[in-house]
This record gives structure tokens, sequence and C-alpha cells, in this order.
């Protein structure tokens, strides 16, 4: 909590609405943050009046600051004492509720949520499914292709199990997809009139998206990703973004440190919009597809990212003719030895339409801290 007293400066300059005073903060972006407005109300106000701003996430950081900036060619304020209010301490009991019920069956568990600092409490609620055992995912022989049953043949169409949720990897993270009963709604924030559109700067590449915040991806916070043409977005220094062979995931050569929402041999054209706040970021995939079958061979999607790290893949149309039977899917760590791959079919051409379809939705949720 931001709190400072203000008042006229003079009995002969009343503020009015036009002799503003701004107030931003340097956020845990490294970028200045429009925080608050102080506008005059054509009043003279001879005692000091205090004034209370919540302060959002992004200013808790060693390196806050804050900056006043006059809108005002006059002198008609007098601010003084500002001040960072007490911050709160969240409590919270009990730690684990561990309940097993069938299916079906139904319970009633109390947590506990308290306060037990000086300052205000300003909280979300988070829900993360709980996946029990690792998916084992199929066998993989070279270059990382699943491996064949003995006896069928090679030629035959071969593919990964599908399921709906699955995890976690050694790092924690699990994903679901909306086909699950409880599982995750499809919901599709257009950004086809409000994103910023993100230059093509050669046939494996976008430009640099930043996010606007801090993202935690496995062991290391970014603040900018790398948008790949092959469908597939990267972290950190560029590693072979523009490989077009779909491997299934993790696989311990490049690329890696990626999130790949239908990683295949697209020949692309399109257009990718992006969107940023201090809470989430929209990556937006418009007609995106081989350009050698336009409307066939393309689809519309998106990949969310929020500032706690999770992930969410988004599709929202694919033509008739897109390669949803031959991408993968799912997200893989630094040096390629942590992550999730969900599908990867091996051809094509089969008559399988595939895992991922119109109006679906798969999140991966990072584990909590």
């Amino acid at each position: 909590m931001l709190e400072f007293p203000v008042r006229a400066a003079s009995f002969y300059l009343v503020p009015v609405f036009s002799d503003a005073i701004s107030f931003d903060y340097f956020g845990d972006t490294g970028e200045w943050v429009p925080l608050y407005d102080l506008h005059g109300d054509g009043h003279w106000h001879p005692e000091f009046i205090r004034h209370s701003v919540v302060l959002p996430p992004g200013t808790l950081h060693a390196g806050f600051q804050l900056r006043l900036t006059s809108r005002s060619p006059r002198n008609v304020w007098y601010i003084d004492d500002l001040a960072v209010g007490p911050r709160p301490h969240c409590a919270v009991g009990p730690e684990v509720v561990d309940l097993m019920l069938d299916p079906g069956e139904q319970a009633v568990a109390g947590v506990t949520l308290s306060n037990t600092g000086p300052g205000n409490l300003a909280y979300n609620v988070r829900l993360i499914p709980l996946v029990d055992e690792p998916v084992d995912h199929a066998a993989k022989g070279p270059w990382g292709l699943p491996t064949l049953a003995a006896g069928v043949p090679s030629s035959w169409p071969t593919k990964l199990k599908q399921c709906a949720i699955g995890g976690p990897d050694n790092f924690g993270y699990i994903w679901m997809d909306s086909d699950q009963p409880h599982g995750p709604p499809f919901i599709w924030e257009d950004i086809s009139s409000s994103g910023t559109p993100l230059k093509r700067l050669s046939s494996a590449m976008y430009d640099t998206f930043h996010m606007g915040f801090q993202f935690p991806y496995y062991d290391t916070v970014y603040t900018e990703m790398l948008v790949g043409t092959k469908g597939a977005l990267q972290f950190g220094k560029i590693n072979s973004i523009e490989t077009w062979t779909p491997l299934i995931m993790p696989y311990p050569y490049p690329p890696d440190n990626m999130l790949a929402w239908c990683w295949a041999d697209h020949n692309t054209l399109g257009t990718v919009r992006t969107f940023s706040d201090l809470e989430h970021a929209v990556i937006q995939f418009d007609q995106f597809g081989d350009s050698t079958n336009p409307g066939a061979r393309t689809a519309s999607a998106q990949v969310v990212l929020t500032a706690e790290g999770d992930i969410s893949y988004r599709y929202l149309r694919f033509g008739e003719d897109f390669y949803t039977r031959n991408c993968s899917v799912g997200l893989e760590g630094p040096g390629g030895v942590d992550g999730l791959g969900n599908i990867f079919f091996v051809n094509l051409y089969q008559s399988d339409p595939g895992y991922l379809h119109d109006s679906m939705r798969i999140d991966f949720y990072r584990p909590i801290e």
C-alpha cells in the first residue's frame, strides 16, 4: 500500500482537473509502469487529505522505485511523507487436505486463510489438478520416434498415447485438456483487433516477443520469448527452433527450452499478434499454416502465459487438412532433459482424425512453490 497526505500549495492556486500528478513505479519487468493519477477537483484544500493506493504485484521486488511527474505548469500541490505501508503475512491451515473419493462421491473440507501481519492482504486462489502417477509415454527409438510393437509393420500409422491429463515431469509440470470432465473450459480471448502484429524476420522466426512481466519457466525467469514459424516458441537464445521434424519431448538434443503448440513442417503463412499486461500474455496465430494450401491446411490458435507460470494452448479452428495428425504438442525444459509431450503422429495421411480438434484447450500447470 502506498500512502501519502496532500493539500493545496497555496490559497491563490486552486487545483483543477488538468493540474495532475502522475505516479509511476519501476516494475519487476525493468520498465516504468503507470500507477496512479492525482487530479484537482476545483476546490481549495487547506488541510492534508490522506490518499491510499494499492500496489500491484509488480512492485514487490528489491529494485522498486517511485516516480512523480507534474502535468501542470503551476506548483499547486504539496505532498509530504510518502510511505509504503506494512506488509501482510499469509497463513494457511491445514497445509494438506487428503481425501480419497470414488467416482460420483463428494466431500467438503475446510481451509482457513488468515492474515497475521499488519498490512492488508490481497489474494487469489488457484486450483490445479493433481496426478498421482506419472504418465508412462510410449517407448522411444532412434531420433525420438516411437518404438513399434513386435510384429507391427513399420508402414502402419503409429502414434503416442492420447489422453486428457498427464504428468508430472521431473520438475512438477502437469497438463490437462478441455476434453477432461473437469478440465479447463475453452476460452478464446480474441486479439485480432487489439493485438500488436509480430513481424516475420525469416522463414524460421518472427520478431522477439516482450511479455511485459517476469515469466517463470522451469528454474529460470524470462521476460521475452522467440516465436518460430514451425508451431513452437522458445525461451533464451535461438536453439534450432527452425527444425521442422517434430519429436517426442523431452528429447536431449536441440531444439529445447520450448513450447510446442503444434510443432510440424509448416510452410508458414498467416498473421501472429501479441498482447500482454501485468498478469498474462497472449500470442495469437491467425490462419497459420501451409501457404501451399491456404484454408484447408491452416489453423487459428493461441498460446496464453500467466504471471504465475501456467501455460495454455487454445485451438479455435483447424482446416480439414491441417497437420493435426503429424505434430508434436507439449513443452520441454532447458537441455531437453525434462518436459511433457502428449501426442505424436508419424503418418500424416492416416484415417485417424488426430487428437487436436476445434474449440480445444490444453493447460500446463506449474507446480506451486
